[in-house]
């Protein structure tokens, strides 16, 4: 693992890699990483007036997920070669915003 922390937006179609969206609209904040955890802190606007991406509202969003232990092949590349997930995948459901919160 090289310590650096990678993000890239993309989106899903269909059982393949994601695509690499043309609107990068998520921010890495900051991020750290040490035996067992890695963490990302993000941001992205609610509505990105992006057509591949969703909505942050107060409903429940359905997150889909998956990661690799190895770093992405030649992540500074515009388009990096993500290694395949195998088991390491799941989905969950979630609330995204505080009620309160806009």
């Amino acid at each position: 693992h090289s310590g650096k922390a990678y993000l890239q937006d993309r989106h899903g179609e269909g059982n393949q890699e994601p695509l690499v969206d043309r609107h990068q609209d998520w921010s890495l904040q900051s991020a750290f990483e040490n035996d067992t955890h890695t963490v990302l802190i993000i941001a992205r606007a609610y509505d990105t007036c992006d057509s591949k991406d969703y909505v942050i509202s107060h409903d429940t969003s359905h997150i889909l997920w998956a990661w690799h232990p190895d770093d992405p092949v030649n992540p500074e590349h515009a388009h990096p070669r993500l290694h395949y997930h195998s088991w390491r995948r799941g989905t969950t459901k979630a609330l995204l915003l505080d009620r309160g919160q806009e």
